[in-house]
């Protein structure tokens, strides 16, 4: 992962690092090298975070082909593009992937020439997530590509109505399997755009653009050169437009396209291709099926839909439904007296509630999905959407449409619909109601489970547990003597110490012992690999020169971690605190360049090292105080780091 821990703007930072992430988990971890572009770099700069690089064009001079090279835009950068060679992306297989979201994207400004732009003629090029906005009236190629199998994923913006691009994306010859995704914003009360995206030539291209403003030419156009297998999907508004005879324009002829889209003119659905002219969907064909689907009334006797079939909520018990059986069930009717299946089967109700409530909506749905399609099924299977709907014969063997298993109100109870299996049910269901009475008193039936449970005014005679139960409470003779290898004793004297000492007392005990339980030991904390902590709070003089800040005793350590921390606004005095270890401190922590004045200025700010290095025993780690002035510093030094061997810490 890209080291983001000199990122000192935390707004930055965060939207860096989700970035990053989202990167990581779209196109898996970071390979290559990566090149960092922003408005506080340089065109010498090498490309790292700390050292970025001014232009996107600089950036890709440092690139290697096929390498797996990214150039990062960082958010809100900025960038004129005034020539046709002000950007050029002509490194194969590079990826120039702009941070931020929404109006953080960074922004590259189109204009002077008209080619002014952003040229990519190499193969194979990712370029995404920027917004280009076209500042030159007129402009031929705000993006410009030439190279083979790229992908883009852009915005591109007209500045007014007066100052509009006449194409917005031109592709040459080369460009072939092109994957294209674009929001273009234009205007609708301006001269227009003559094409959005033009193509020349360009095989196998992959469209997905989403469009609003006045394309006078094509939103899409096949120019000179005829292109292959061109796949376009769109959401396009174009101002006027109201036939779609603008969206794809082959003026080159024998191009070979297909087009699918929203059409925010007219609101509907519109698809074509080079062999039909793109029109509105067509759903002339399909079937009034609405009405099949409208609740029948209230215990209709009717039995030729399957509406009829499933019934009415306010259906009663008397009538022939689906619901209405349900409710038989529920209500006990037609079963055994004194059932009560109602918790056993509340589900039922749940179920009938659900297919009851299959109503318009959701046929609304259905409509707009299968729109042209339903004509060519209707002429595929031979049949009728109604005919599917009709109810079966009664018992019927079929179980090749939904009304097969629905059934018939007629169905009996030797069929297998769900009305034959409602029927089942009612004529099945089995009196369980007596088998949880409480039985007479002291009854020696033997039969359920009642009968074993017994009843409360059972007594000691009785053999059911409750009688049981009450032998062992009265009777003394049954617990007064327990008889062991030594000789007998009551229960109360084998209990009695464990009777005489109250619960609290005993749980006071066990505090007590767990009170006794010791901290963990220097030689604990001191066990090779376990992280230990050291800080140390330095106020020596800004000028004081090297300074220890702890020595490493017993056994060598391994530090991972130095946080060099200000407690306050830090002196005028020093000008640098550099931390480093060892003999002669050959170790360099935190280099004297990176704790200036300036980065340890204020409370909590601070520089850190983060790696790792082996110190042996009785060598030191010190800090480099060096300053104008004598005045004392308050800072604190804080070292993560762990015993190599047993018993090592810093003191």
């Amino acid at each position: 992962m890209v080291e983001l821990t000199k990122v000192r703007n935390q707004d930055m930072r965060k939207q860096l690092e989700e970035a990053f992430e989202k990167y990581a988990e779209q196109n898996g971890p970071i390979t290559g090298n990566t090149y960092f572009v922003d408005d506080s770099g340089s065109s010498v700069g090498s490309g790292t975070m700390d050292s970025p690089i001014d232009t996107i064009d600089n950036a890709n001079n440092l690139t290697t082909a096929n390498n797996g090279d990214k150039i990062f835009v960082c958010p809100n950068h900025a960038e004129d593009l005034a020539s046709a060679t002000a950007c050029v992306l002509d490194t194969n297989g590079v990826e120039v992937i702009g941070l931020g979201k929404g109006e953080n994207r960074p922004k590259l400004t189109v204009k002077t020439a008209a080619d002014a732009g952003v040229d990519i003629s190499g193969n194979g090029v990712i370029f995404k997530n920027f917004i280009i906005i076209v500042n030159k009236d007129g402009a031929t190629q705000p993006v410009l590509i030439s190279g083979s199998g790229c992908k883009l994923d852009i915005e591109i913006r007209d500045t007014s109505n007066t100052v509009e691009a006449n194409i917005g994306v031109l592709t040459e010859a080369t460009a072939d399997y092109l994957d294209l995704n674009l929001r273009y914003v234009g205007f609708t009360d301006g001269s227009g755009n003559d094409s959005v995206i033009r193509l020349v030539g360009s095989d196998y291209a992959t469209i997905n653009v989403d469009y609003f403003g006045q394309a006078t030419t094509a939103l899409v156009e096949m120019h000179t050169t005829s292109c292959k297998n061109v796949k376009i999907f769109a959401r396009v508004y174009n101002q006027g437009m109201t036939n779609y005879a603008k969206h794809v324009i082959d003026t080159a002829g024998s191009s070979t396209w297909t087009f699918y889209g929203q059409d925010g003119e007219t609101g509907a659905n519109c698809s074509g291709s080079q062999d039909s002219a793109i029109a509105a969907a067509d759903t002339s064909g399909i079937a009034t099926i609405d009405a099949f689907h409208d609740i029948p009334t209230q215990d209709s006797a009717d039995n030729s839909q399957m509406r009829d079939v499933i019934g009415n909520k306010t259906d009663t018990v008397g009538g022939d439904s689906i619901y209405a059986l349900a409710l038989q069930i529920l209500a006990n009717e037609g079963s055994p007296a004194g059932t009560d299946m109602s918790t056993d089967i509340a589900a039922i109700k749940t179920v009938v509630d659900a297919i009851s409530g299959y109503v318009d909506t959701e046929v609304a749905a259905i409509l707009n999905a299968v729109n042209t399609e339903v004509a060519d099924i209707l002429t595929d299977t031979g049949t009728t959407i109604p005919a599917t709907l009709d109810v079966p014969t009664a018992d019927t063997a079929d179980n090749s449409l939904m009304s097969d298993v629905v059934g018939n109100k007629n169905d009996t109870v030797g069929g297998t619909s769900a009305i034959a299996l409602l029927k089942q049910v009612l004529a099945a269901l089995v009196v369980i109601d007596a088998f949880h009475d409480v039985p007479a008193q002291n009854s020696s039936d033997n039969a359920v489970v009642s009968d074993v449970l017994g009843n409360k005014t059972d007594t000691t005679a009785g053999d059911s547990l409750y009688a049981l139960a009450l032998q062992i409470i009265e009777d003394t003779d049954v617990i007064g003597t327990i008889v062991n290898a030594g000789g007998t004793a009551t229960l109360g004297a084998l209990l009695g110490d464990f009777a005489n000492s109250s619960l609290v007392t005993r749980l006071g005990n066990l505090q007590t012992e767990a009170n006794k339980i010791e901290t963990p030991s220097d030689a604990c904390k001191r066990q090779a690999g376990k992280t230990q902590i050291f800080t140390k709070n330095i106020t020596s003089a800004a000028n004081a020169g090297v300074t220890t800040v702890g020595t490493i005793t017993t056994q060598s350590c391994m530090i991972n971690r130095i946080v060099l921390k200000a407690n306050g606004v830090t002196t005028a005095d020093l000008t640098s605190a550099a931390i480093e270890g060892g003999a002669s401190q050959v170790v360099e922590f935190i280099s004297a360049a990176t704790a200036v004045t300036a980065s340890i200025n204020a409370d909590d700010e601070q520089v850190s090292f983060s790696g790792a290095s082996a110190l042996d025993a009785t060598k030191t780690i010190t800090i480099d105080l060096q300053g104008t002035g004598a005045t004392a510093v308050d800072l604190d030094v804080i070292i993560e780091y762990c015993a190599c061997e047993d018993g090592g810490y810093i003191a």
